[in-house]
């Protein structure tokens, strides 16, 4: 009865979580992606008929694909990456690793606003502000460390 209601609500809204799509499978997504979610620079667009759970930027430019934590549980073979990211508009794959420093640093990079002298960093190729620093190592950092500071799975 709840999965019934879960599939009603996605018909509604149109969204979908991965915990929907593949929690069955023991799949799990590390805290800092899920803290970019947070934070809006990326939306759940898993799908149970892809491979791994996946996030897109608010324009779809870039995906990250989360695959399972256990090389042994990925479909595709153990010697497939734990991250992958993809930027469309160029068709390419920009990082496949098991390092999320890797992926992070993928998807986010740290910008100067001349206007007021601040660094933020936010999303690769532009989009809004995340956080807003005094100096660029405090955002380069903030960046490079998300992965360490949230490193627990959800």
């Amino acid at each position: 009865m709840a999965r019934r209601f879960e599939r009603m609500c996605e018909a509604v809204t149109g969204s979908r979580e991965y915990k929907s799509e593949f929690g069955s499978h023991g799949y799990t997504v590390p805290a800092w992606v899920q803290e970019l979610v947070r934070l809006r620079v990326l939306k759940d667009t898993s799908w149970h008929n892809d491979v791994s759970p996946s996030f897109e930027t608010a324009d779809g430019d870039i995906r990250l694909w989360v695959d399972h934590r256990d090389p042994a549980e990925r479909e595709t073979g153990e010697e497939t990456p734990r991250f992958r990211v993809d930027l469309k508009s160029e068709d390419e794959t920009v990082f496949e690793g098991d390092d999320a420093e890797g992926a992070v640093e993928s998807i986010l990079q740290s910008d100067y606003d001349e206007a007021d002298g601040t660094y933020y960093a936010r999303e690769l190729g532009g989009g809004e502000p995340i956080k807003k620093f005094k100096t660029e190592g405090e955002a380069i950092r903030w960046i490079a460390e998300l992965p360490r500071r949230m490193s627990r799975e959800v």
